[in-house]
C-alpha cells in the first residue's frame, strides 16, 4: 500500500508514522487523548496477499519460514 502525496509516493507505514507524528505534536495538550496505532493489517482478506511491506521490510524474512500457530480448535 502506497499513498501518494503532492506526486511522491509514500509507503503506508511511513505515512501512519509521519500522520502520529504530527497528531502527537499538534494535539491540544490540555486535553486528554487515547490513540491506537496499527501499522500492519492484522490478515489478507479473502486468502488475498492485502498488505505488502516495503522491500526492505520484507527482505528480513526472505530465507525465513515462520511455523503455523498451534490451533487448539483443530
Amino acid at each position: 500500500h502506497w499513498h501518494n502525496i503532492n506526486g511522491t509516493l509514500i509507503h503506508t507505514t511511513d505515512y501512519t508514522e509521519q500522520t502520529t507524528i504530527e497528531f502527537l505534536r499538534e494535539r491540544p495538550k490540555d486535553i486528554p487523548f487515547a490513540a491506537t496505532v496499527a501499522f500492519y493489517p492484522p490478515k489478507g482478506i479473502g486468502g488475498k496477499r492485502y498488505f505488502n511491506p516495503k522491500p526492505e521490510s520484507e527482505a528480513l524474512y526472505l530465507n525465513v519460514t515462520v511455523p503455523e500457530p498451534f490451533d487448539a480448535n483443530a
